[in-house]
């Protein structure tokens, strides 16, 4: 028999259709990135029947875009503890690789880092799921013009490789729109 132990909805978001959520079992958290523009934590051993407090609260965070969403399935790194998420920016025309930390409750230590940084231009729009090995996080990306596969650094997000390189041209018969490494 299939029970319900709780269904959540956070009130900033949207539809929850594209990605599947990464569970993070043994730390009862569920990370899931949303077409609002969010990144939700949710707490999977909320308990419904119990006052909503600040021992029991479903929600433990958000990571909003003001101007995103994301629609790929999450990583996660147990050796850095980070979750890394791809968006899609400014009406699908960019995006960037999000590193964060789920586990503090302290909105400004959120963000890790991200890739390209904040103040540098961003790439192409990164819908596929990263995925992370040896201290590195592989992930593609993919517009109109095409798409690369990308490799930085998990611990601080530093480039170390794309193919097609960044001095080549993109084509747009190369695309990793929705393909994950």
């Amino acid at each position: 028999e299939t029970k319900l132990y709780w269904a959540y909805k956070p009130a900033t978001s949207g539809p929850f259709s594209y990605a599947s959520p990464l569970l993070l079992e043994s730390d009862d958290l569920v990370i899931t990135g949303n077409t609002s523009g969010s990144v939700y934590a949710i707490n999977t051993d909320h308990n419904p029947s119990l006052p909503e407090g600040e021992s029991n609260r479903i929600l433990r965070w958000e990571y909003r875009l003001a101007n995103g969403s994301f629609v790929s399935t999450p990583a996660y790194d147990p050796s850095t503890r980070t979750v890394f998420i791809g968006s899609v920016e400014y009406s699908a025309q960019v995006g960037r690789l999000y590193a964060l930390n789920p586990f503090t409750n302290e909105p400004t230590e959120r963000l890790r880092w991200a890739y390209p940084p904040l103040v540098q231009p961003a790439i192409e729009p990164i819908t596929t799921t990263p995925a992370v090995s040896s201290g590195r996080v592989y992930f593609a990306s993919g517009g109109l013009d095409g798409g690369r596969l990308y490799v930085v650094d998990a611990s601080n997000g530093s480039f170390v490789w794309a193919r097609p390189a960044l001095n080549a041209p993109l084509n747009p018969i190369v695309n990793f729109l929705y393909s994950s490494p």
